[in-house]
């Protein structure tokens, strides 16, 4: 066997060996990952639509209930809400979804001051999205935003030396057992959240390094808006509840709600601003400063719901008066 032949042959090997490591750990990241990984493969493959997608940060994820929602509404909902997610994160699920179902009927879309700021955070894990490169609107996000995903695409075994040790060790978590963080049931993209309430400690200090208008947080709401209207789906922008408006008081927080109210305002888009409903004084329905507690979830979807169901309502009204 010459030289260039045994150098061919060890890369084989050690492609193999690689691919096999790698799916090893993928099977065990999936384990641990048991609600996250499934709600991925919902909204970024082809598969049951909705009527109404609510899309957003974690105070998507942990604050809309669909089960709340569609009894009020008498729709079907549901909550793609994302942990961690800056507005190019939202903006590319929301991309991705479109692509591969039926449009929805309603997009409401939570601006959160924290996913403003995209310079601080671009993406909360983008290895969870190595499993979807098939999906054309998440490699070309991944391609324009991050980094060039084709050799990940193709040669799967190469994503492990994208995955730190925490990603790493989620695969040996998962055959180990451990799961990710869920306090209560999931259902249709909703986890229920901690039932604990607020102490008046280091939960109620606020995150103003995070508060920050930002280019790349407008340009990717904007975005998010036009694509809706575009496809002629009606959209809402929300502004969640928010424990005593502590955030807002950030140096910043007024500009950040100045470019959220400017941007639907020129877009001429509703803004659904919570930020003045009397939950925000009421203790017992926060976690932390930024997040409801199961019983405020519940107490909030039950306003959100409402508020939908006025909207279509009202839309209904407006298209009748027009035959």
């Amino acid at each position: 066997m010459n030289a260039f032949a045994k150098i061919g042959t060890i890369a084989l090997i050690s492609a193999a060996l690689s691919q096999s490591l790698y799916v090893f750990i993928e099977k065990g990241r999936k384990k641990f990952f048991n609600t996250t990984m499934p709600r991925f493969d919902h909204l970024l493959n082809e598969g049951p639509s909705h009527d109404i997608l609510m899309i957003g940060s974690s105070r998507t994820y942990l604050h809309n209930d669909p089960r709340v929602i569609d009894s009020i509404t008498g729709m079907d909902s549901y909550n793609a809400g994302l942990q961690g997610a800056s507005m190019f994160e939202i903006n590319m699920v929301l991309d991705a979804y479109l692509a591969t179902h039926t449009q929805p009927k309603l997009v409401v879309l939570e601006a959160s001051m924290l996913s403003f700021n995209v310079d601080k955070s671009l993406m909360n894990n983008p290895t969870l999205y190595f499993t979807h490169l098939d999906n054309k609107e998440i490699r070309e996000n991944l391609n324009e935003n991050w980094k060039n995903t084709t050799m990940l695409k193709y040669l799967p075994f190469l994503r492990l030396t994208q995955y730190d040790d925490l990603n790493r060790s989620y695969g040996f978590k998962g055959f180990a057992g451990e799961q990710e963080i869920i306090y209560g049931n999931v259902y249709k993209g909703y986890a229920e959240n901690d039932t604990a309430i607020i102490k008046d400690t280091v939960e109620t200090k606020n995150n103003c390094d995070w508060v920050k208008v930002t280019a790349k947080g407008k340009y990717f709401l904007d975005k998010m808006i036009r694509t809706c209207q575009e496809r002629k789906i009606p959209i809402v922008v929300t502004y969640a509840p928010e424990y005593k408006q502590l955030n807002y008081h950030c140096p910043g927080g007024d500009q950040v709600m100045d470019s959220f109210t400017n941007i639907c305002k020129e877009t001429g888009v509703p803004f659904w601003n919570y930020l003045h409903d009397p939950i925000c004084e009421e203790k017992k329905a926060f976690l932390n400063i930024t997040h409801l507690n199961r019983y405020g979830a519940e107490k909030f979807s039950a306003t959100l719901g409402n508020d939908i169901k006025k909207f279509f309502e009202k839309r209904n009204d407006t298209v009748a008066s027009f035959k």
